[in-house]
């Protein structure tokens, strides 16, 4: 499926899937959000696919978020697809949201 993001005043959507395919446009797309919003929500309700790759880019940007003083809040932790990419790692990021 194909990659789809849709911006909401800073409320971001993604459709389809987070993989290996995807990750240099989407780090140039959240490095670049990051410089232009203090607040940025992305929610991964419908993301059919996320891969260690994709995992590993959003704990990077949650990261870069944090070390700028951004608030960087991810949602969809009723995706199973995602909690199981996560792991044990889905915690921390879903705990500082809101």
């Amino acid at each position: 499926m194909a990659l789809q993001i849709t911006n909401n005043q800073g409320y971001f959507k993604i459709e389809g899937s987070i993989i290996f395919e995807n990750i240099e446009k989407l780090t140039i797309y959240f490095e670049r959000l990051l410089q232009e919003y203090d607040e940025i929500i992305i929610s991964l309700n419908n993301v059919v696919k996320i891969d260690p790759y994709g995992v590993f880019l959003l704990k990077k940007i949650y990261k870069n978020a944090l070390l700028t003083n951004k608030v960087f809040c991810l949602i969809g932790k009723e995706n199973d697809i995602v909690n199981k990419a996560f792991g044990e790692n889905s915690k921390v990021i879903w705990y500082n949201c809101f």
